[in-house]
């Protein structure tokens, strides 16, 4: 029933949209998705995001009232169009992907996942809850609130599927924007090779784009959706009512969320400036735009670059200005709530200044000099990409701005008008990438603290967004060239695109084939995966002991994963904060916590903890801490004990339950 009343409630929206803006449902879909989006995010900003809730219930009735409306003054059959259709099929194939999924991912239970889980119960951002263990207090809600509006008004409480599913959609429906310029009827093969080579897109750098609700991927796919917004439209307003929510997401999913914003910015700036009458190749381009995207509104008729001509001069540089407004003021809505309540950013480096940029070019580098090795290892290095294409991030760059001037030259039936404007987009995109590589690595010279610099410098993870951004709009202009030549063209084109594919995302494309067939089996495994959290949550809930979650974990090795996902499940209550990796072995590895004793050991966790738990032991802890148990058989995962002090100041460790997992 999860995939049905999402459908119901998304597809009415989307048909009305159609019906009264002319446009496809590949262009409808996005300005839905951002609206609810925009619009939720700033509701919870006040605390009204119940409101949402019914303001969207509200809008899906006025919808249905228009398409019967509609269907009346008509008084003839109407069809959704086969845009819809496509739609319709996406949302399914997602829904098939991470039905029953539950979260796996260290940032799930650490922020993006508590931030949707705070909205369902306790009806407020997580930033607000106090102790709610969220370590990233100052980070914005991304697509919590988005997922929170879809949900409830399906009529759906929170599920870990369905916010995995919501950030699904809102993927789907911004890459599969370029869609709208293929003509419906005339070009299938592009329409449906199209929608494939789009959907795999972000994978190439994020295998768990439909299955994670990280924002890293989220950042490339709006990046590259803004720039084809800014080139794919004729109209002035429309292209701008388009884009919107998207700037304005843009500058509070993340901090960099601003620099994938940049170039939709200057390229606003640039077609509403450009020039005040239309010329003949513009009049060619309208015509060609309009043929491949099916809007009869501008087949015939004058172009938008004419219509827009007559746009008084002060419209004019408001819609130039109003992107940057826009990605502004998302920025400085999500500081001036955290500065009205006081949420503080996490501690880090010391900052920029002359004498620490004088370090860097000196003998006293530090750290700084391991950063700057790691970071340009990683863009330099020959890092595997698939079957036979060995190249490293910088070499990425180059070989998508080659990709890029191909399919430019493959586009060569188009005028020079939507040619013109892709190119000035994908560059613009191009330079921006560059630029945000480089700010990573300013981030990590100064900003970030000593010990996140070093550990994130080689992260991949940071650097594949603008990757994603680049490879979007290269992918979405392929697409669009590529309606221009007949079906036999269209199929080799296609195909070559997927034999591409395959070897970028090579070993990926295995485990991406493994996913969509073993779909159900994944989920399974995400199920059990998170088994042992949910048992230990449920027993502390109905321990009736109030003092059940002040529990100490034993997990060895899980870099303190334990911690954080029994957070996450015990939300809004939380767990006191603990290193549970221990040792009494000196010259043990970083991640074990070294204790002299094992007396010692036991005087901490009767000092802060009431309640001990051997979640994941090893033989070590076994052979070490085996004097503090009255028996050592009682030394296995899934055994619960009371913390107790006893009179001569020993400390006892009493069995409480047993849980097998």
């Amino acid at each position: 029933m999860g995939l049905v009343r999402i459908l119901l409630l998304l597809l009415p929206l989307i048909f009305a949209m159609m019906l009264y803006t002319r446009r496809s449902a590949f262009s409808c879909l996005p300005m839905l998705l951002l609206g609810i989006a925009g619009g939720g995010y700033l509701l919870s900003l006040f605390g009204a995001a119940g409101v949402g809730v019914w303001l969207l219930r509200a809008t899906w009735l006025a919808a249905v009232a228009g398409i019967l409306a509609f269907a009346v003054r008509r008084k003839k059959k109407f069809a959704p169009g086969i845009s819809l259709l496509f739609v319709a099929a996406g949302l399914a194939f997602l829904w098939w992907i991470d039905r029953g999924r539950q979260f796996m991912i260290w940032d799930e239970f650490s922020h993006w996942g508590m931030a949707a889980k705070s909205l369902f119960s306790e009806g407020k951002l997580v930033n607000l809850v106090a102790d709610s263990g969220d370590h990233f207090a100052e980070y914005p809600p991304a697509l919590a609130p988005f997922a929170y509006l879809v949900c409830r008004a399906a009529g759906y409480g929170f599920r870990e599927d369905l916010v995995l599913y919501a950030q699904s959609i809102f993927l789907l429906g911004m890459l599969w924007y370029p869609l709208h310029l293929c003509a419906q009827k005339k070009n299938p093969v592009v329409l449906i090779g199209g929608a494939g080579l789009l959907f795999l897109v972000p994978l190439i750098c994020y295998q768990s784009s439909y299955t994670g609700i990280l924002v890293d991927c989220l950042l490339g796919v709006l990046g590259a959706f803004v720039v084809l917004a800014a080139v794919c439209d004729g109209g002035l307003w429309d292209t701008l009512l388009t884009a919107l929510g998207a700037f304005v997401l843009a500058g509070c999913v993340k901090s960099t969320g601003l620099v994938f914003a940049a170039a939709g910015c200057l390229l606003f700036a640039w077609q509403a400036l450009r020039r005040a009458a239309p010329s003949a190749g513009d009049l060619d381009a309208s015509r060609a735009t309009a043929n491949l995207s099916g809007a009869a509104a501008h087949k015939d008729g004058p172009h938008p670059a004419a219509i827009f001509s007559k746009v008084p001069p002060a419209q004019k540089v408001l819609a130039a200005f109003f992107p940057l407004f826009a990605a502004v003021l998302g920025k400085l809505s999500w500081q001036a709530f955290c500065a009205f309540y006081g949420i503080t950013a996490r501690a880090h480096g010391e900052g920029f200044s002359a004498a620490a940029l004088g370090r860097l070019f000196s003998g006293e580098a530090g750290y700084r000099a391991q950063v700057v090795q790691k970071f340009f290892w990683n863009l330099f290095a020959d890092f595997n990409y698939g079957t036979f294409l060995h190249f490293p991030y910088m070499l990425w760059f180059l070989l998508l701005g080659l990709a890029f001037w191909a399919a430019w030259r493959l586009s060569g039936r188009c005028t020079d008008g939507p040619r013109g404007a892709m190119a000035r987009g994908f560059w613009l995109s191009w330079g921006f990438g560059l630029v945000f590589a480089l700010g990573m690595l300013f981030s990590y010279l100064f900003l970030f603290a000593e010990s996140e610099a070093v550990a994130l410098a080689s992260l991949s993870r940071y650097l594949n967004s603008p990757l994603t951004m680049l490879l979007s709009i290269s992918v979405g202009f392929f697409c669009i060239a590529l309606a221009q030549y007949d079906a036999k063209r269209q199929l080799a084109g296609i195909f070559a695109g997927l034999v591409l594919w395959t070897e970028a995302a090579s070993p990926s494309s295995g485990a991406l084939i493994k996913a969509i067939a073993a779909a159900p089996t994944e989920a399974a495994e995400s199920v059990n995966f998170n088994r042992s959290y949910r048992m230990l949550a449920d027993w502390i809930a109905a321990s009736g002991d109030p003092e059940a979650s002040r529990m100490y974990f034993v997990s060895q090795q899980d870099f303190g994963f334990a911690y954080i996902a029994m957070n996450y499940q015990l939300f809004p209550s939380t767990v006191p904060d603990q290193l549970s990796s221990v040792t009494i072995h000196t010259g043990a590895d970083a991640t074990y916590t070294y204790y002299e004793t094992p007396q010692a050991w036991a005087d901490m966790v009767a000092d802060g903890y009431s309640y001990l738990c051997l979640h994941n032991i090893d033989d070590a802890f076994a052979a070490d801490f085996a004097c503090l148990f009255d028996d050592p058989a009682e030394i296995q995962n899934g055994n619960i004990f009371k913390v107790e002090r006893q009179a001569d100041g020993s400390v006892r460790f009493v069995p409480a339950a047993t849980l097998a997992w």
